[in-house]
């Protein structure tokens, strides 16, 4: 698998870190797996670390894979900071799916550095939240 999943309960955030192609079933089964955990711990935020990922999912895709987050009932409130990969392999297709999740009511964003992706996503929380 090009991808794995885990859930920080010190941060209460869901990691997802990629390597490799990534193709359309992966963003779904990324998708299902971190709204499941979300429920599960009754949580919103999840870091997507994409650098060394490349995606091979379709602009089309993209655009559907947010219909699958009202699929699979992800939550509404969700914050999920999306680390770009450090080839720069498809970097549009990564604006054009956060620009379609905005527009969905999904706050998404994305960031070139895990440390920036932190900051954002730690917004709010207490000072101490560090990710390690």
């Amino acid at each position: 698998m090009p991808w794995e999943m885990t859930f920080d309960p010190k941060t209460q955030v869901v990691f997802v870190t990629a390597r490799g192609e990534i193709n359309y079933d992966d963003a779904r089964d990324q998708t299902r797996e971190a709204t499941r955990l979300m429920k599960e711990h009754g949580i919103t935020r999840v870091l997507a670390d994409y650098s060394e990922g490349l995606s091979e999912v379709s602009l089309a895709n993209l655009y559907w894979l947010v219909d699958f987050y009202r699929e699979v009932e992800a939550p509404s409130e969700m914050k999920a900071a999306v680390i770009l990969p450090r080839s720069g392999h498809r970097i549009e297709a990564y604006q054009f799916h956060a620009l379609a999740a905005r527009n969905a009511g999904y706050n998404i964003r994305l960031f070139d550095t895990r440390s920036d992706a932190e900051k954002w996503l730690l917004e709010g929380t207490k000072e101490d939240s560090k990710i390690e």
